[in-house]
């Protein structure tokens, strides 16, 4: 019987560490082509929130920053006059 599978030795680093002094990396939930998303919990409001980062081959692209960067303006709630 052969063992599980390993995660790779990024996000083995991140489990556990505070960002922010905010928010405690749990776990990854999926990974693509530039970042890795993970589970974390929002210390301030102890609620689960997702996290991304950039994959480190790719953190240095200014190109990948403003996707990800746009990516979170895009998520961060409604954008109306009236709210």
């Amino acid at each position: 019987m052969s063992a599980a599978p390993s995660k790779p030795k990024g996000q083995r680093r991140l489990i556990g560490r505070v960002f922010a002094d905010r928010y405690e990396i749990q776990e990854p939930l999926g990974k693509g082509g530039m970042a890795v998303v993970y589970k974390a919990l929002d210390r301030s409001f102890n609620r689960s929130v997702a996290i991304k980062v950039l994959r480190t081959d790719v953190a240095s692209d200014p190109v990948a920053s403003k996707r990800l960067v746009r990516e979170a303006q895009a998520a961060g709630g409604p954008h109306h006059p009236h709210i």
